[in-house]
């Protein structure tokens, strides 16, 4: 399939604006770090370090961990329809946003960070609920919108 764009159709495209920074390891300030250069570690980078963080207060305190965080995987995920599990990640969450931080993930010393617009939809769309959807991604939803309604955490 060959697509054409003519000139006006062209100018009508926009691009996100691309900003990369770099900072510097320590001995300076930023104590930045290479998450791709470092030896001994899976983590590529500081999103990564920090769900990996969070995925370790789950399982010391659940003895289980969360399915959507998908780090980690190798230690026994947390069951989304029992209540105490799910009322136990709730916690943990809510222990991180309240403390002082835990995790030790510093800035990384190069990042690209693009100026994106951002929009708003109807979600699921018609196009989702249509027959190419992923039929587990739909299910982990509806499963997961239905603890949120029904729970009582408190």
């Amino acid at each position: 399939m060959v697509i054409t764009l003519n000139i006006e159709q062209e100018k009508s495209l926009e691009f996100p604006a691309k900003t990369t920074t770099y900072r510097l390891p320590a001995p300076f300030r930023d104590k930045c770090v290479d998450y791709k250069e470092r030896e001994g570690f899976s983590i590529s980078n500081k999103n990564e370090c920090v769900r990996a963080c969070i995925q370790v207060q789950n399982y010391e305190k659940c003895n289980c961990t969360d399915q959507t965080l998908a780090v980690l995987s190798d230690l026994t995920p947390c069951n989304m329809s029992n209540d105490a599990e799910m009322c136990c990640l709730n916690d943990v969450i809510d222990n991180l946003a309240n403390s002082e931080p835990i995790c030790d993930c510093p800035q990384p010393c190069r990042s690209v960070n693009y100026n994106e617009k951002l929009s708003m939809a109807i979600w699921p769309s018609k196009a989702l609920k249509g027959p190419h959807m992923r039929k587990a991604m739909f299910e982990k939803y509806e499963l997961l919108s239905f603890w949120v309604a029904n729970s009582d955490c408190g």
